[in-house]
């Protein structure tokens, strides 16, 4: 994937009363966006939900993440392969 031209000068840390937000551009430009959903999202973990939505067994939820479905489900433990 190529990387998207970012001015560097955008990315410097400055004092806060001179300091600025990213450009807005990068809110919708499609390669910064391909850029974040592949080496952040994509990348890392990422929160799907909490325990006590599927208190049962048997119990699921779905959910999207980078556009993808995603398909949680609560399994007897029991019967998990070691």
């Amino acid at each position: 994937m190529k990387i998207p031209e970012i001015n560097k000068e955008d990315l410097l840390i400055q004092p806060i009363n001179i300091a600025q937000t990213i450009p807005a551009s990068w809110y919708t430009n499609k390669s910064i966006f391909d850029f974040e959903v592949t080496h952040l999202i994509n990348a890392n973990w990422q929160y799907a939900g909490h325990l006590s939505q599927i208190p049962n067994i048997g119990d699921y939820f779905l959910f999207e993440i980078s556009g993808k479905p995603i398909l949680v489900v609560k399994s007897d433990d029991r019967h998990t392969a070691s």
